[in-house]
């Protein structure tokens, strides 16, 4: 079985948070450009908007957890570019991110 674990660090990269996987409601997914690496990640939450401690220029690494990496594989590390707040059912932050 594979998970994802997302944490949260701030502009000088200290740790700030890692992001409950119960509020994260997008699937882990890339744009791609051939011969080149993993570039933006999208991550929406459902979360309300005032909860949502983040900002632009803070840094996302996103691991993935399975059978050979049990305590976690890193796959992306980008930053903060945008902060969407949208309102659907309910209140949910979207977080474009670019790779570093």
């Amino acid at each position: 079985m594979k998970s994802y674990t997302y944490k949260h660090y701030d502009k000088n990269g200290d740790f700030i948070q890692v992001i409950d996987e119960k509020a994260i409601t997008s699937e882990v997914s890339f744009s791609e450009s051939l011969n080149s690496p993993q570039d933006n990640l999208d991550i929406e939450l459902n979360i309300k908007w005032e909860d949502a401690n983040f900002t632009k220029g803070d840094y996302i690494k996103v691991f993935v957890n399975n059978r050979f990496y049990k305590n976690g594989f890193q796959i992306y590390y980008g930053y903060i570019n945008e902060i969407e707040r949208q309102a659907n059912t309910s209140e949910q932050v979207r977080l474009i991110c670019y790779g570093v």
